[in-house]
């Protein structure tokens, strides 16, 4: 029984060092807040590529780490929500306490685009044995009504339709005109055009659309009867203006329909030149009595004809 208690008391021993490793948990990443971004599109709009910049300013202590900026990128055409992971290496050497930053976006110049005002704050909790914890409050700390969820950007985009209409008894409907479309960018804004195209009755086209310095953009157009050009996906706020080249003084008669505006919502744009001449279709009144008169004349001269043919 001795010898038997011995050899449980030397095999407990052996393997105890075993257990408690293997009991010991496995090393685990800190939690670490990230930066909950959407980009907001209407149903069948596209929106450019950009990159958004978020900044985290100190608020408490005055000794705090700096956190470096974070960048979340879309693709042209790309939205819905994203995140951002947060670089605290920083806090490897800071000081046991809590930490808060005031988190916001930096605003950008992209037309059509509408920024979030929305300010958040992060916090970061430096705990005795070196873990670093964090999360980010978007809204009022201690105002359950002030709340959100994440950063929302909205983008917001329409269409452009120029119609060419060609009418009277003399319209050429084969005959190519030359339309000019001139855009303009919002004052202060910058139009990015990755996500703008150019269809010709709903079938894309190669037309480019270049914005200059001045932020304006020319886009020569050649129509005839019935074509329908629609520049897709224009930012919110651009102006346009639309004319017609090339036409000699009398040649056709050109009306506009909604030549000019401001994208504010899908807008259409007709421009129709008529031509014709008049063909005479009946009798008007204003000779009714010489009608009358020659009416008179040859019944007489029937009636003569008649009575002498008789009389012989």
């Amino acid at each position: 029984m001795k010898r038997f208690l011995a050899l449980v008391l030397v095999l407990a021993l052996v393997l105890a060092p075993a257990a408690v490793f293997a009991e010991d948990p496995a090393p685990q990443e800190l939690p670490t807040a990230v930066v909950v971004k959407n980009l907001a599109v209407g149903e069948g709009r596209a929106n450019p590529a950009e990159d958004f910049l978020f900044e985290f300013t100190a608020l408490s202590p005055a000794n705090a780490p700096e956190i470096p900026n974070v960048t979340i990128s879309y693709d042209t055409g790309e939205n819905g929500p994203k995140t951002g992971a947060l670089n605290l290496d920083g806090f490897a050497t800071a000081a046991v306490g809590r930490y808060q930053y005031e988190v916001t976006e930096v605003g950008g110049s992209t037309a059509g685009m509408v920024y979030s005002d929305h300010k958040g704050t992060l916090v970061v909790d430096k705990e005795s044995d070196g873990t670093v914890k964090s999360y980010i409050i978007i809204g009022t700390m201690g105002s359950p009504g002030d709340k959100y969820d994440d950063f929302t950007n909205t983008f917001t985009a329409w269409n452009l339709n120029v119609t060419k209409k060609v009418t009277g008894n003399l319209g050429d409907k084969a005959k190519e005109f030359t339309l000019t479309v001139t855009l303009k960018a919002p004052e202060g804004k910058i139009v990015k055009v990755d996500s703008i195209t150019v269809l010709k009755n709903s079938v894309a086209t190669e037309t480019p659309v270049n914005f200059d310095e001045n932020g304006v953009a020319t886009l020569t157009l050649t129509v005839t009867d019935g074509v329908t050009y629609t520049i897709a996906d224009l930012p919110d706020g651009v102006t346009y203006a639309v004319v017609e080249e090339g036409v000699e003084d009398g040649e056709y008669t050109v009306t506009y329909e909604g030549a000019t505006g401001t994208m504010t919502e899908d807008k259409a744009v007709t421009v129709t030149n008529h031509k014709s001449s008049e063909v005479p279709t009946g009798i008007t009144l204003d000779n009714m009595p010489y009608i009358i008169l020659m009416a008179v004349a040859l019944v007489g001269l029937g009636a003569f004809a008649l009575r002498k043919r008789a009389q012989n």
